[in-house]
């Protein structure tokens, strides 16, 4: 189920998109607010909910005026707003804020490339009634079990959760099933293929690359690697 899909069936809190995408129907039926009215949402972006009351109620609960275009807080707002799980909102942000201070820190210390890296090994995506988000693999058992318990029984859906280079999919409450999967997910994530010291290298290349534009080649082939093994 995409994520439309998810959020017309009433299943999908709320749903982003850029202002040149929003459909007509979509205006027309339902409440929205852009940058104009929530500074921190970028411009060219709309975020659509299903009632106004909704709407009001994120809005009153998260104070535009102290959440800043990108930071954590934001992070955390649009996550709650698009119905992520917190415990996912939260891997994301650990994520987004440890690559920020190793951008910030000159040369990047190994202890926060190493953090990063535990996270990033950890990377899987869970699609479930058209919401779909990152999340720490480790933290597979709450998080499938946060959506059963948030949204219910979607009939013509099921949790699908994709790892390295494997998709796995889980029925509404099939425990026996998901007890399986978890542990095969689990034993996957201790043989990684590259070990600390190899990731350690990779990022610190594509960190180069990506301040040389004579090293694109290269930036764009570690760019296919990473993205094939985290």
């Amino acid at each position: 189920m995409d994520n439309v899909m998810g959020f017309l069936l009433g299943i999908k809190p709320a749903f982003l998109t850029s202002e040149h995408r929003k459909d007509a129907y979509l205006c027309k039926d339902y409440p929205f607010v852009s940058s104009g009215d929530f500074p921190a949402i970028p411009n060219g972006l709309v975020i659509f909910f299903q009632d106004e009351q909704q709407k009001q109620a994120y809005l009153s609960k998260y104070q535009a005026q102290l959440i800043t275009t990108y930071g954590s807080e934001y992070h955390r707002c649009l996550g709650a707003m698009l119905g992520f799980p917190p415990l996912a909102i939260d891997y994301f942000i650990q994520q987004d804020e440890l690559s920020k201070k190793i951008n910030a820190a000159k040369p990047a210390s190994d202890q926060l490339v190493d953090e990063l890296i535990m996270l990033k090994k950890n990377h899987a995506t869970l699609d479930y009634c058209g919401i779909r988000f990152v999340f720490n693999i480790a933290e597979v058992g709450e998080i499938v079990d946060w959506m059963w318990n948030q949204y219910g029984d979607v009939k013509m859906d099921v949790v699908e959760i994709q790892f390295i280079e494997q998709t796995f999919h889980i029925p509404f409450r099939d425990t026996e099933k998901f007890q399986q999967i978890q542990t095969t997910v689990l034993e996957m994530l201790k043989h990684r293929s590259f070990d600390h010291w190899e990731m350690r290298v990779i990022y610190h290349a594509l960190n180069g690359a990506l301040k040389d534009r004579e090293l694109h080649e290269m930036h764009e082939n570690i760019r296919a690697v990473l993205r094939d093994h985290y």
